[in-house]
């Protein structure tokens, strides 16, 4: 389940495989999701939601590590920026497969290396439904996400990135990977501040 979106970095005709380079050893801003509501929703009836939010909690705080690390690499690190995406390596083959037609939805985008000199994540929120078997296991997390970012332009001013939707999560060999997605953006930019002496500035 895919969404589109507006999207401020585009393709500009290029194909967003293509790898533009960029730089290397940059360090990379701490991020780290705010998960603000965790709900158990039990499927067996008469099962107490109650009883199952310490599995909740743990399934939602495992999926949000899953995409602290997705939104990292997809946005944060400039090392990897324009490069060829790395950032699907928790999504199962299909959803890898939907992703790859979503780059400039799903990262910051492939000319971030030539548009950008920096980008720093802003409060970001997530909250997750955890949905449980008839045996009480946690089987699929819905996490929401609202992601957002300040972005330095070269051509100068800011933008703000913001990626908000719904990952699907489920257990895959043990371990949570994303299954499916809906997600869409919606950047915004600000103009740079016009040049010239400051109004406040005394003058001789």
């Amino acid at each position: 389940m895919v969404a589109v979106g507006i999207v401020l970095l585009v393709s500009k005709g290029k194909n967003p495989l293509d790898v533009i380079t960029g730089g290397s050893d940059k360090p990379v801003p701490a991020f780290n999701f705010t998960v603000a509501k965790t709900r158990a929703v039990p499927t067996k009836s008469g099962a107490s939601s109650k009883k199952l939010a310490g599995k909740a909690a743990a399934a939602s705080k495992a999926s949000a590590t899953v995409l602290d690390a997705f939104y990292t690499d997809a946005f944060l690190d400039p090392n990897v920026w324009g490069q060829a995406p790395t950032a699907f390596g928790n999504f199962t083959p299909d959803a890898k497969t939907a992703a790859a037609k979503k780059l400039t939805i799903l990262t910051v985008g492939p000319n971030a290396a030539t548009e950008l000199t920096d980008l720093q994540p802003l409060a970001s929120k997530l909250t997750a439904q955890v949905l449980f078997d008839d045996k009480g296991a946690a089987y699929q997390v819905i996490a929401t996400v609202a992601f957002k970012a300040d972005a330095t332009l070269k051509a100068g001013g800011h933008a703000t990135l913001t990626s908000t939707g719904q990952y699907f999560l489920q257990q895959v060999g043990g371990s949570w990977k994303v299954v499916a997605f809906e997600v869409k953006r919606a950047d915004t930019t600000a103009p740079a501040a016009p040049s010239g002496p400051s109004p406040t500035g005394a003058q001789s």
